[in-house]
């Protein structure tokens, strides 16, 4: 077996390639876009997504070293919402390439005008789908029982650490390297996603060394 240690400093490695790429992809991107540009929310959130996703895996990956693998669980569920909102918004299977255009505009319009709602919004609900039916959506329904709720669950026990303190050492060990793998996975979503609806060519290795994992 491989020891978890060895896991975690192999996903680690692989994050890394993901974080070379960051500085290209936001330039690929195109300069922060202006009032006169009718693609301002998806230059904005495409950006967002990107630096988020990037930050929040280098941090789950820094607590599994250090560890913390309750802080990395709840860093990973908040990395699970970005994936797939990633791939709702900008890669939606069941559209087609001209409507994936208009579909991630008017997305990206409607989670700007949230953001700057003076009141408290549902951030889960955006143009009247919540984050349940947005996994149904794009054929990954599943992935909200076997991901969502459980990673929904775990974090939510930070505040009775019993449940964690009950695990075994081999328990926690196999636990982290499956968050780091699921880490991994969700970070790829992230850029892939994106990568695909700006026309930018994402290093295909990087998405061979996460399926190996």
């Amino acid at each position: 077996m491989i020891d978890s240690n060895t896991k975690i400093e192999e996903a680690e490695g692989i994050q890394k390639g993901y974080s070379s790429l960051v500085q290209n992809i936001i330039r690929d991107i195109g300069m922060f876009p202006n009032k006169h540009n009718p693609n301002i929310g998806v230059s904005a959130i495409s950006k967002t997504f990107i630096y988020s996703g990037i930050k929040l895996a280098e941090q789950i990956i820094l607590s599994l070293r250090n560890g913390n693998l309750e802080i990395a669980i709840v860093g990973l569920r908040t990395l699970f919402e970005i994936s797939i909102n990633s791939v709702y918004i900008f890669n939606h299977p069941k559209l087609k390439v001209g409507k994936k255009k208009y579909h991630a505009r008017n997305f990206c319009k409607e989670i700007i005008r949230l953001a700057n709602k003076k009141k408290g919004v549902r951030h889960t609900c955006l143009k009247d789908t919540t984050f349940k039916q947005r996994l149904n959506d794009i054929g990954m329904g599943s992935l909200y029982n076997r991901d969502y709720k459980i990673l929904s669950e775990w974090a939510h026990l930070m505040i009775r650490s019993s449940h964690y303190s009950n695990i075994n050492d081999d328990k926690r060990k196999q636990l982290s390297k499956e968050v780091a793998g699921g880490c991994l996975v969700y970070l790829h979503n992230i850029f892939d996603s994106i990568c695909a609806y700006h026309e930018i060519a994402l290093n295909p290795d990087l998405g061979k060394l996460v399926a190996h994992y």
